[in-house]
């Protein structure tokens, strides 16, 4: 592994006027593949992700992105959002869950979020929300039969 993109002096500069900090760990090819790495870092728990961008039989392609220890999930009951784990701070409850979307990733926003971070050090994913729409939600913008 290399180390992380930013220092823990840069990251508490960076964390005066921002909610989102990306913070990067380079891991080098190694005897496991990234569907390997992530099973043994998200070992089975709920929330956690794997975005892999390898080709075809391709073991490692250039970028894999790993999520675990999630803080939060945003979910759908009875066509209510519904949370689970710790709320994000000032965000709305209890109401349609693209409402709920959308105020969240107003809030989260942060205005040039990788100022201060070499471009050249960062990967095309560096924070925001990772998760789904099912298909279903195409009935929240059209009247289907």
């Amino acid at each position: 592994m290399t180390a992380t993109s930013v220092t823990l002096e840069q990251f508490r500069t960076l964390a005066s006027d921002r909610r989102v900090i990306p913070v990067i760990r380079k891991v080098h090819k190694s005897e496991l593949s990234a569907i390997e790495l992530y099973q043994a870092l998200a070992q089975e728990r709920p929330g956690t992700f794997l975005l892999e961008s390898a080709e075809h039989d391709l073991t490692w392609s250039r970028y894999s992105f790993v999520g675990v220890n999630t803080s939060a999930m945003l979910s759908e009951v009875a066509g209510v959002a519904h949370w689970s784990g710790r709320v994000p701070e000032g965000i709305i409850a209890d109401t349609d869950p693209l409402s709920v979307l959308r105020d969240l990733l107003s809030k989260l926003h942060t205005p040039e979020v990788n100022s201060g971070i070499s471009v050249d050090e960062l990967p095309p994913l560096t924070g925001g929300v990772v998760g789904f729409l099912g298909y279903d939600i195409v009935r929240r913008f059209e009247k289907l039969p």
